[in-house]
């Protein structure tokens, strides 16, 4: 059976790693959405949240599109304040003989390394639906 080995997820363990010592822990807004590509929901997309400084958080969509930021292993969240969202389909995945495949990005260039898309995370409870078109 394939194995997806999604890169930014990859790239996002090594962020969480290096920040789990016993600094200073930022306050976080919970955030959950739903994002769409044309209307349908879009799985398997990674979600990055960067704020203006610190460390980005990250979640994964469902078959239903749904996501929930994680800001570390163990801290669900995103900083408050001002954050630039990436929304991304770009992965690696590996076949039955051990070969790597790379799956192509289906998200446009607005919506991740140009991305256009800003929100606010205020304290508590955040939801932040992502409505993407391919055109």
């Amino acid at each position: 059976m394939p194995k997806a080995i999604p890169s930014a997820l990859v790239l996002f363990s090594l962020t969480l790693l290096t920040g789990c010592g016993g600094g200073e822990k930022p306050d976080l807004g919970t955030v959950t959405g739903t994002v769409t590509l044309d209307g349908e929901p879009l799985s398997n997309a990674e979600v990055f949240f960067q704020p203006e400084q610190g460390r980005p958080s990250v979640g994964q969509t469902d078959a239903d599109g749904d996501y929930e930021l994680l800001y570390t292993v163990r801290r669900k969240g995103a900083q408050l304040g001002k954050q630039t969202v990436r929304i991304s389909t770009a992965t690696m995945k590996e076949d039955d003989e051990g070969n790597t495949i790379e799956i192509p990005e289906k998200v446009p260039p607005q919506y991740n390394s140009e991305t256009t898309l800003v929100v606010e995370v205020v304290p508590g409870s955040n939801d932040f639906d992502f409505d993407l078109k391919s055109k």
